[in-house]
């Protein structure tokens, strides 16, 4: 049985909803969770993994030039948008209350070039902070960063989905989202190397894709807590699947992936100084 090998950060529905529905009869799905953008990218690149459930300024930055943290240029192409953030949110502990204290706290962020990091720059200038005064450490991804917090490695992150739900369980301090900074912002993608676009699994898994979004849109909770059935999950709560559903911050039903959407990410990096591809290799995405 052929094998398709899929890297995400944290647990995808979208993924539950295809193994339990048996959507890919054909093949065999290998599921890991990534630990960091880079491992996730260079394990593309090495072709260790086929598919990559990932953040699309990773595309970005990872697929327009080496000048990335692990030096090559890979040949990429975005499949399809999934989501528009899920509540993605500058979050802090509670020893912060008011703005002024946001200036002595540590902020995990996954590296210094990735868009996360420059979208927690943008959110804090819009909230009137200083981030280019804030001290800066290494948390890996949302999950880890979260557990830094947790764990009094940090005090500050972006996180989203399941993570934002846990942090404000928590009760941590939601200070700003996404849909505040940079409205339509496109948050999660299917990526693949380009050589693998016309792979015999492609369109069979972009098919099951297609079908288990809509499942997961027309369901209830009830419905969605199915796919769960005999295992414990982050993601199985009210909470993340308001999200999911939610049309400002959740699933895009169809595919919006396409350069318009991509300039947003884009804006953010410029207003941080950082890295912003040419024209020409945007279109090599969708190519």
């Amino acid at each position: 049985m052929n094998k398709i090998r899929i890297g995400q950060f944290s647990q995808s529905p979208n993924m539950l909803v295809i193994k339990k529905l048996n959507l890919l009869p054909e093949f065999e799905l290998d599921i890991s969770n990534v630990q960091s953008s880079p491992g996730q990218f260079q394990s593309l690149q090495s072709d260790e993994l086929d598919i990559a459930i990932t953040s699309p300024d990773n595309v970005l930055l990872f697929g327009t030039t080496d000048e990335n943290p692990i030096g090559v240029q890979c040949e990429l192409n975005i499949l399809r948008s999934i989501d528009k953030g899920l509540k993605l949110s500058l979050v802090s502990n509670s020893s912060a209350h008011q703005l002024e204290d946001l200036q002595s706290l540590r902020f995990s962020i996954d590296s210094p070039a990735s868009g996360f990091s420059f979208l927690l720059k943008s959110m804090a200038r819009k909230l009137g902070a200083r981030p280019e005064d804030f001290h800066y450490v290494s948390g890996g991804s949302t999950p880890k960063r979260l557990n830094g917090i947790i764990e009094g490695e940090a005090e500050a992150t972006i996180l989203n989905a399941e993570s934002v739900v846990k942090a404000e369980e928590l009760g941590y301090k939601n200070w700003v989202d996404v849909s505040q900074v940079a409205p339509g912002y496109l948050g999660t993608v299917l990526c693949a190397k380009k050589e693998n676009r016309t792979a015999n699994f492609m369109d069979p898994f972009l098919t099951a894709w297609e079908n288990s979004t809509q499942w997961l849109l027309e369901q209830d909770f009830q419905g969605y807590s199915s796919i769960f059935e005999g295992m414990e999950s982050k993601i199985n709560s009210a909470s993340y699947f308001s999200i999911l559903q939610n049309k400002q911050h959740g699933m895009t039903a169809s595919n919006e992936a396409n350069l318009d959407a991509l300039e947003s990410l884009i804006e953010i990096r410029r207003e941080s100084g950082g890295y912003v591809p040419e024209p020409s290799s945007l279109h090599q995405l969708f190519n």
